[in-house]
């Protein structure tokens, strides 16, 4: 279930494995990644921090509540 996973990962895990450089080589939508965590920059750490944090709680909430989230990647 993924919000067994997701509760798992920590912000001190994404901190120790985030890397801009490597993002981007790698080509990492949207490819544009880099070491700026003002409050007015997005692709950067501080913007994976809260979005994983919205993530977790959107899909607790959908948990709890029983609901579905699809979820396509491609």
């Amino acid at each position: 279930i993924l919000n067994t996973f997701l509760d798992k990962v920590t912000d001190d895990d994404i901190r120790t494995r985030f890397n801009s450089e490597e993002l981007n080589e790698n080509g990492i939508f949207p490819e544009v990644w880099h070491n700026d965590n003002s409050p007015d920059q997005a692709f950067n750490l501080r913007h994976i921090l809260e979005d994983l944090k919205e993530l977790k709680t959107i899909i607790n909430q959908a948990n709890k509540q029983g609901d579905y989230i699809f979820v396509f990647l491609g």
